[in-house]
């Protein structure tokens, strides 16, 4: 069973009118042994849907933690009634993870290919890296680092071995890629 968010709005019941809240109670009455939470942090956070908006950057940063604080809630919920739960943090994604932007009018651009510095990426995104990953961690959620499959160390890369972009846009993940290269996802397969 996997309950993700959709475009630009929030998982579970945090956003009721987006019919999520269907997910919650759904998932309290089957009781599965697992719910593996994916969730599209920077979009669902820092961009205004449904459910999150804000005028200044107080309002926003108040209302994510509103959110989240929710989010919390139900992941306690979720695991009250014997549920394990894995939540995935923020990834390491980007406009050189697109595919688009690799290439020119003149073919692949070498430069482009480079990988990108996981570090570099924390460091931009450390506030709501330290946010979600906080209240995830309060929750006893096992926290899942999509990144760890394509990065090593401090090094992330674009294209696999074989020159193949890893993601279709600037963070999503190519279909050939996740079965052939994803190990994150083993940890749920593991703990049930």
């Amino acid at each position: 069973m996997i309950s993700h968010c959709i475009w630009i709005k929030s998982v579970l019941s945090t956003c009721p009118e987006n019919n999520v809240a269907n997910d919650m109670q759904f998932i309290v009455n089957l009781k599965p042994a697992a719910v593996f939470i994916v969730n599209n942090w920077d979009i669902w956070m820092n961009q205004q849907g449904s459910c999150v908006t804000w005028t200044t950057e107080e309002e926003r940063v108040a209302n994510g933690n509103k959110v989240l604080d929710a989010f919390v809630e139900d992941i306690k919920t979720i695991k009250s009634v014997g549920t394990k739960v894995y939540v995935t943090n923020l990834n390491v994604f980007g406009e050189k993870f697109n595919p688009a932007s690799m290439y020119s009018a003149f073919g692949v651009v070498e430069e482009r290919l480079k990988p990108v510095k996981r570090s570099e990426f924390r460091s931009q995104y450390k506030e709501l890296i330290d946010r979600v990953e906080s209240r995830i961690k309060s929750t006893g959620a096992t926290m899942i680092d999509l990144s760890d499959d394509y990065c090593y160390n401090d090094s992330c890369e674009v294209i696999d071995r074989y020159g193949n972009p890893i993601m279709k846009d600037s963070n999503h993940f190519r279909p050939f890629y996740a079965p052939a290269y994803s190990f994150s996802m083993d940890q749920v397969y593991d703990g049930l």
